[in-house]
């Protein structure tokens, strides 16, 4: 079995945090691969002006280039419409196999939100789900940055990131 992870967004623009992100969890859940997914029309910015999609897949490959396990599906841009999750799961899944586990990297703030987002049933249902046990782990801790996660069932992987003051006492 392969496991993937899978980091969405609008990436506008790529920032040094999602490369943290997606290296931390990559090297603790010792992954095949981190897949970013720039997303064509990212539904939840209807009223704001986002950068060409060309223009953040472009920022995208020169931020991911000299690591070897960041790869780009570019899915949320091929296709028309909204970029639901939900639809790019399935469509990962489809290329994937069943053979392939997915791991969803999902902010614990838009965790918060999961179930406004749309179809999140369907969301959960594109998921595999090993021994229903939650695992809680520090990834970094430093002066500066820390980043906790968290891994329910085997897929969903929560970040929280911290940024610390260094003049805070």
């Amino acid at each position: 079995m392969r496991h993937i992870g899978v980091i969405g967004g609008t990436f506008d623009p790529i920032h040094f945090g999602h490369l943290v992100i997606a290296e931390e969890v990559y090297a603790t859940l010792k992954l095949a691969q981190m897949v970013f997914v720039p997303a064509g029309q990212p539904p939840h910015k209807p009223e704001q002006v986002v950068t060409p999609a060309q223009d953040r897949l472009a920022m995208l490959q020169l931020a991911i280039a000299s690591n070897p396990h960041f790869t780009i599906s570019m899915v949320d841009l091929e296709r028309p419409g909204p970029s639901y999750t939900v639809e790019t799961l399935r469509l990962l899944r489809g290329q994937w196999g069943e053979q392939t586990a997915i791991y969803f990297v999902i902010g614990r703030d838009s965790l918060e939100d999961l179930l406004d987002w749309y179809n999140p049933v369907g969301i959960l249902e594109q998921l595999d789900y090993g021994p229903s046990s939650i695992k809680y782990r520090k990834l970094s801790n430093s002066t500066f940055y820390s980043m906790d996660y968290i891994v329910v069932g085997a897929t969903i992987v929560v970040v929280q990131e911290r940024t610390h003051d260094a003049n805070a006492s």
